[in-house]
């Protein structure tokens, strides 16, 4: 396993991407590419399906299983 850091910021200083906001990436390595979408699930808050109330990945817009688009959990 190999661990590759960069920069969050170019060189004016402005943020490359944000890891929460909707968009996406690709890393071009060794002739191969290497592509991400984002906002990353590990990030932000996990949804709920409206019709079991599971609690599934933040990062996704409806229920895999039903369909349904996945609610926001509201913050106490």
């Amino acid at each position: 396993m190999e661990f590759y850091v960069f920069t969050d910021v170019d060189e004016k200083g402005n943020k490359i991407l944000d890891p929460t906001s909707e968009s996406n990436f690709s890393v071009f390595y060794n002739g191969d590419s290497f592509n991400w979408r984002l906002p990353l699930g590990s990030l932000i808050p996990k949804k709920r399906c409206p019709l079991d109330d599971e609690m599934l990945n933040g990062s996704w817009k409806f229920c895999p299983w039903h369909g349904k688009e996945l609610l926001e959990i509201e913050k106490k």
